[in-house]
């Protein structure tokens, strides 16, 4: 079911399956030729949406289709092809040379064979997922790849070079360190483990002379550390135990829950705890 407006008894569609050749570089996008089309009447129409099916014996792939009513034709749109969300890189919106980029979407993998295409200055670099499914695709970024802005485009294995689609830019970059290499202990702003007493005064003091300084880590020592409080973290902080096994933060059972453990309004983490 296609959803639009204005089209009135009598639309028609022309339907073809694309081949599933190699599917080359983004560069090579064509449309299916007039020739390749099937015309088929819809099962259902009015003004705000169409339907069709498929003519019978055609294989699974990505279709592409266009909608005549009188002497309009509408701009060819894809079926089962990728349908882009959002991508995200190893550092966020950018990504490292020898990091990752994730895309996030529907269709994105056909059969297991779809492919990633960066573009930049020169010609496009094809990258094979190290991980894919029809929700998401994971590839390696090569540790050799220059730096700059690249376009992103993805094919999910079927239809050939007709059925490349954007997916949006991305910039590779090396990246800056995220944390100062400062480190502010807790134990020296009045934190002390397996007390059993109430530590969210010493640990907000360490977090806050880690505000002060710009930013740096945190560090909670091995030991139960109990709080009564939420934690605010300023931002460029890493707040970093001794080890998931060795290091414990734990809140008292309290008959009104605190809004939130641990907060902060963006650029902190916590780990190893």
């Amino acid at each position: 079911m296609i959803q639009g407006w204005g089209w009135e008894n009598g639309a028609t569609v022309d339907v073809a399956r694309l081949a599933d050749s190699d599917p080359g570089t983004p560069e090579q996008n064509t449309p299916a030729p007039t020739a390749a089309y099937t015309v088929v009447s819809p099962v259902s129409c009015n003004r705000q949406a169409i339907a069709f099916t498929l003519p019978d014996g055609w294989e699974p792939g990505v279709f592409q289709f266009q909608i005549k009513t009188g002497e309009s034709t509408s701009a060819p749109c894809l079926l089962n092809a990728p349908q882009i969300w959002w991508c995200q890189g190893d550092t966020g919106e950018t990504a490292s040379p020898g990091g990752w980029l994730r895309v996030f979407g529907v269709c994105l993998s056909a059969d297991e064979g779809a492919s990633v295409a960066l573009t930049g200055k020169r010609k496009p670099i094809i990258l094979r997922p190290s991980r894919e499914d029809t929700w998401t695709l994971g590839v390696d970024i090569p540790a050799d790849l220059p730096t700059g802005d690249y376009t992103v485009a993805v094919h999910n294995g079927w239809g050939g070079p007709a059925a490349w689609v954007d997916a949006g830019t991305l910039t590779v970059a090396v990246p800056t360190p995220v944390w100062k290499d400062d480190v502010f202990d807790v134990t020296r702003y009045g934190a002390l483990p397996n007390d059993a007493i109430d530590d969210t005064l010493g640990i907000q003091n360490a977090l806050d002379a880690a505000g002060e300084a710009g930013g740096g880590t945190v560090s909670i020592p091995l030991g139960r550390f109990q709080l009564n409080g939420t934690l605010t973290v300023p931002e460029h902080i890493l707040v970093k135990g001794a080890g998931r096994d060795l290091t414990m933060l734990y809140w008292r059972d309290d008959a009104t829950p605190l809004p939130a453990l641990i907060r902060g309004a963006n650029s902190f983490g916590v780990q190893d705890m």
